[in-house]
């Protein structure tokens, strides 16, 4: 700067502001790295003058709204606002709130997008106390909210596909196998109703015989040694009566790889357990028959004779003529054993 003296001379004084200007570039870079962080978190910052009734957006901010401006009004604040969330956040506006407040609310882009805001607004005091303004920060959560509307619908198909499988389904509790939730399949499967089923365990129907090598797995599964199991096991209805079923267990995760809950499908096999019990009970005749037609070959049949005996005169007066089957090592085979085989394929 030039001073003149009051001589009349011009004298000039030089002032270093380096350090100003350095200043200046430090806020700047600041400033910068603040929109470019607010950019990346998709958030935005805002402050309100009520004396001038101004909005100061952020950069970020302002891009978000699509405004051509950092400075904007009322009615400029409001028009980018859906027209389904501009009273309620006329009515936020006008009260001049004097606490901390936060919501949401939806904003109409110039190309019809529409975005979900989540907002946070406080007031802002003068030295006195006066509430001169508010000062805000917004963040866009329009993929969360999709994604949480996505998770229902998931959910929600998930709930009628498992309530209206034709097969029977089952959520058990890992921790203690308590039943969580059964479906209609099930509950005509167990011959019992939800509300019963809500109130016991899967040991509770579960045949005994069948309970120990399925504790063994279910223990692999929790470990994770087994991504999931598939079994034959019977359930036992109130009347007694049992029922086959094959069992597929699988164990649904949490995010940090625990389980959370056992899901099983269960397919009523009964009809085909009968079947396979009767085949092999013909098999066991054939086996039988064959068995028998061996005997007569190698004359293992015998006749044993037993007495009977008038009480009056202790005398035997008949004897009962009762064959006997031997085995090739020599044990004797009762007429039980073989009889009735012989009765049913006609070798009697």
């Amino acid at each position: 700067s030039v001073h003149q003296g009051p001589d009349g001379s011009l004298h000039a004084v030089a002032k270093d502001i380096t350090e100003r200007y350095e200043q200046q570039a430090l806020a700047t870079r600041r400033t910068e790295q603040l929109n470019d962080a607010q950019r990346l978190a998709q958030m935005g910052s805002w402050e309100t003058d009520f004396a001038s009734g101004l909005h100061t957006l952020s950069e970020s901010l302002r891009e978000m709204l699509a405004c051509d401006s950092s400075l904007i009004t009322d009615e400029g604040f409001l028009s980018r606002v859906h027209p389904e969330d501009r009273d309620r956040m006329r009515a936020v506006m006008a009260t001049h709130p004097g606490e901390d407040q936060s919501g949401e609310f939806r904003v109409l882009l110039p190309d019809d997008r529409i975005r979900a805001f989540s907002s946070l607004l406080r007031p802002v005091c003068d030295a006195a106390g006066n509430l001169t303004g508010l000062r805000g920060t917004v963040k866009d959560v329009t993929e969360t909210r999709r994604a949480e509307v996505d998770l229902r619908r998931s959910e929600e198909r998930f709930r009628q596909g498992f309530d209206n499988a034709p097969i029977a389904m089952a959520l058990v509790d890992p921790a203690n196998f308590a039943f969580l939730r059964v479906n209609d399949a099930f509950c005509t499967l167990a011959g019992r109703t939800r509300d019963a089923l809500d109130e016991l365990k899967f040991a509770d129907i579960s045949h005994p015989d069948d309970l120990s090598h399925g504790r063994e797995n279910v223990r692999r599964l929790l470990t994770g040694e087994l991504d999931h199991y598939i079994t034959d096991k019977r359930y036992v209805r109130p009347d007694g009566s049992e029922v086959w079923a094959s069992v597929n267990i699988t164990p649904v995760r949490d995010p940090d790889g625990d389980v959370d809950v056992l899901f099983g499908q269960m397919v009523d096999i009964t009809e085909r357990k009968q079947r396979e019990a009767s085949l092999r009970a013909k098999l066991e005749d054939v086996a039988g028959l064959g068995e028998i037609r061996r005997a007569f070959q190698e004359d293992r049949f015998e006749l044993h004779a037993q007495p009977i005996i008038d009480l009056a005169t202790g005398e035997t007066v008949q004897r009962e003529l009762l064959i006997r089957m031997r085995e090739p090592g020599g044990a004797l085979i009762p007429p039980a054993a073989f009889l009735p085989t012989a009765e049913k394929y006609g070798a009697i």
